[in-house]
Parts: C-alpha cells; structure tokens; sequence
C-alpha cells in the first residue's frame, strides 16, 4: 500500500492536496490511503515511524509550530526511500529545498499550475516505482525476470497428470503466453518475488 502523507497549514489546503492525490491515482490500480495532517504531531511520528508502507511525503514549507524541511529532515534521519514533495506559496524557498539535499523529488508553487504539477508528479513518482518491479522465476533451470508492466494476467490451471500439480500461464504483452510446469504448489499466493 501507498501512503500518501499531507501535512498542510489549512483545512482548504489539505482538501485540496487531497483531491489531488485521489484525481492523480484514479489512472492506476494501486492500493493507497491519504492522511492527511495540519501540524506535526504523535500521529504523523507514528506513521513516520511505520515502515511497512511506502510512503509519499506532500510538505509545505511553513506550519505554525515546525516546518517541513525540519519534518523532511527528521524523516531522512531513518528513510531514504519514502518520496516527499514540498508544496509552498514561497517561490523564494526553492534554494533551500534543494541544498538542504533532504532528497525531494519536487517543489511545487500553490500558484503556478499546483493541480498540473502535482498530478505530474504524482504520476512521475508512481511510474518510477513500479517500472523496476520484476516477477522472478526459473524455468528450464534459466533465471527469468518478466516487468510487471509487460504481464497482462496469470492464468492457474490444474495439471492433469498430477492431482496435486498446477501449472501457471503468463500472459504478457511483448509474447502470446509463457508456460511454466516446473513451479511446485508452494508457488500458491506467493507467486515470483519482488525484485
């Protein structure tokens, strides 16, 4: 699951970020889940703390008590692979996000484009994801990675040889079908690994 993190200054701004997040991920299959926060406190820690989920950061700049590149830089200290995009009406801070090196992937102005630019990121982000996930198997004693991106569906099938061997059908876009007998009925919900 995906964890899309608002921390926000205003209830306006964090519907609209919100609204956003759900427009830019109707394009995709992906389970995620939007929380959203006006402030920095023991609920956002303990998500922060979470590591079972990935998570994308949406920040602005300025909040009452303390501000997002403190809250980037608490959340690099133990992550580095979560995603966070600074969202702020200060153009002038652009600078500092970049050289903080706190690894944000943008910085959008609330007034140059914001749904655009969020929406594109979004999408940028979700894509860069999910390009590396790989399916692994061996058939024929060869190592085989297929891209998620290139299976359309898995099709399980009773072997009728054996009662208690299946066999597993691919089918991908770049061949019509690739059959794999060899994967034993352990294979069950784990099917291939993530890479």
């Amino acid at each position: 699951m995906i964890k899309f993190v608002i921390c926000e200054d205003s209830d306006e701004a964090l519907e609209t970020a919100g609204k956003y997040v759900i427009k830019a991920m109707m394009n995709y299959d992906i389970e995620y889940k939007v929380l959203k926060f006006k402030e920095y406190n023991n609920k956002f820690k303990k998500v922060m703390d979470d590591d079972t989920d990935i998570k994308i950061y949406i920040l602005v700049i300025e909040l009452p008590t303390i501000s997002g590149l403190e809250i980037a830089s608490e959340i690099r200290e133990y992550d580095d692979e979560s995603i966070i995009i600074f969202v702020t009406a200060h153009s002038e801070c652009k600078n500092d996000i970049f050289y903080s090196r706190l690894g944000a992937i943008d910085f959008i102005s609330k007034y140059n484009r914001y749904e655009e630019r969020l929406a594109d990121t979004i999408t940028y982000v979700i894509d860069k994801m999910y390009k590396k996930r790989v399916l692994s198997f061996t058939y024929n004693y060869v190592q085989t990675k297929l891209r998620y991106k290139e299976i359309n569906y898995i099709e399980k099938a009773h072997d009728f040889e054996s009662v208690e061997s299946f066999s597993y059908v691919l089918f991908c876009t770049s061949f019509e079908y690739f059959d794999i007998k060899t994967i034993s009925p352990k294979f069950g919900h784990n099917f291939g690994s993530i890479v």
